[in-house]
C-alpha cells in the first residue's frame, strides 16, 4: 500500500511538471510564427537590392560605353587629320556628353579653357558682324545626338591637365589632337552620396580604365 502512495505521487509530481513545461512552450513561438518573421525580414532586406543593382547596371554601361567611344575619338582624329574632344555637361538635371570636332590642329586656348565664362560660351564673343562660325561641330558621325549619363547619375567633375582646378560645373572639354595625343583627364560619375567611379583617361592610347573610388589625377601621379 505503501508502495502504491509513493508511486501515485511521483506520477502526480510528472503530471505536473509536463503541464509547466507545456505552459513555457506556450508562450514562445511556433514554427509557423517563425517563417513569418523570417519570410517579412527577407522582404524588406530585399526591397533595396533591385534598385541598388538597377543603379549599378547602368552606370557600367556607361562604363562599357565610354572606352569604345574615347577609342573611336582617337582614331576618328588621326584618319581624319582632325583636332576632336568629348564634351562633358556638369548639369545634375541633364548630366550628358558627345562628340565635337574640328578641322585641322587645333591650339587649346588655356586662358579660355580655365574661364569658366569663356568655356561655358564655347568661344570668345567679337564685336563683327558676321563673326566666323567655331571650330568646333557636334560630330553625328560618332554621335548623332548626346548621351545622358544613365540610371540617375551625374558627372560630379571633370578634370584634365590643362585644368588648374577641377571643373564642376558647366561644360567640360576632353581633347585629341591628329598626331593621337589624349589630354589627361579623370572624369569622375556618382550619384553625389554613395557611388563615386573614376574614369582615367590615358594620354597616350585614349584608353578609359575605370576605378570604383574618386580619384584624382594628382593621385593617380599623371599630371
Amino acid at each position: 500500500m505503501e508502495n502504491l502512495s509513493v508511486l501515485s505521487a511521483t506520477t502526480t509530481t510528472f503530471r505536473s511538471r509536463a503541464r509547466l513545461f507545456r505552459g513555457r512552450n506556450q508562450k514562445g513561438f511556433s514554427l509557423m510564427e517563425v517563417l513569418i518573421v523570417m519570410a517579412l525580414i527577407g522582404a524588406i532586406a530585399t526591397m533595396g537590392l533591385p534598385k541598388l543593382f538597377k543603379k549599378e547596371t547602368s552606370l557600367r554601361t556607361m562604363a562599357r560605353h565610354l572606352p569604345a567611344l574615347s577609342k573611336m575619338v582617337r582614331n576618328r582624329a588621326r584618319l581624319t587629320n582632325s583636332t576632336m574632344r568629348l564634351v562633358f555637361k556638369l548639369d545634375p538635371k541633364d548630366p550628358s556628353y558627345w562628340v565635337e570636332k574640328a578641322n585641322g590642329i587645333q591650339k587649346i586656348d588655356l586662358e579660355a579653357l580655365n574661364d569658366p565664362k569663356r568655356r561655358n560660351g564655347l568661344e570668345e564673343k567679337t564685336d563683327e558682324e558676321n563673326p566666323p562660325p567655331p571650330p568646333f561641330a557636334p560630330d553625328k558621325a560618332v554621335m548623332k545626338k548626346p548621351k545622358t549619363v544613365p540610371g540617375g547619375f551625374k558627372i560630379l567633375s571633370v578634370e584634365t591637365a590643362n585644368t588648374k582646378e577641377p571643373i564642376t560645373e558647366g561644360l567640360a572639354f576632353v581633347y585629341y589632337s591628329p598626331e593621337g595625343i589624349v589630354e589627361h583627364a579623370v572624369v569622375h560619375v556618382g550619384d553625389g552620396k554613395k557611388f563615386t567611379w573614376s574614369f582615367v583617361i590615358n594620354p597616350l592610347t585614349g584608353q578609359v580604365d575605370l576605378l570604383t573610388e574618386a580619384k584624382s589625377l594628382k593621385d593617380l601621379d599623371v599630371k
